[in-house]
């Protein structure tokens, strides 16, 4: 029974271990007509709108990966992160999304504005409560 017992974990362990996260590299393309389609059906977007917000996404995912990559670059050379380089782009941050919010109430009208950042601050929540959960 012992033997049975030991080996059923070991057998769980393995499998347990062995399974890859199957998180698949998108384009920046492929993310903001992702990102896109869901904004079209959630806040019924006319097609002027759908045009101007394509353009808006494509060009704020290159951005985005321009940054991670840099991001990336910099964490390799030289190990981690200063406090100093972390307010900064803690600081682009939150001026690219003032930025992206002015836009999009340009383009949006003032219901789907609402619905928009109402999903936004749904978004930041979620996000909270995961890194809470990992610390």
């Amino acid at each position: 029974m012992k033997k049975l017992i030991i080996a059923l974990s070991i057998a769980l362990s393995c499998v347990a271990f062995s399974q890859e996260k199957n998180i698949e590299k998108k384009s920046p393309e492929e993310r903001a007509e992702k990102q896109l389609k869901k904004m079209t059906l959630d806040l019924n977007l006319d097609q002027k709108q759908v045009a101007t917000l394509s353009e808006l996404l494509l060009n704020q995912a290159k951005k985005r990966d321009e940054k991670i990559l840099a991001y990336q670059i910099n964490k390799e050379d030289i190990g981690s992160i200063s406090r100093e380089d972390r307010k900064i782009l803690l600081a682009e941050m939150k001026q690219n999304q003032s930025e992206m919010k002015e836009k999009m109430k340009e383009i949006l009208n003032a219901e789907q504005f609402t619905k928009w950042e109402k999903k936004q601050q749904d978004k930041r929540e979620k996000m909270i409560e995961k890194i809470k959960e990992r610390r």
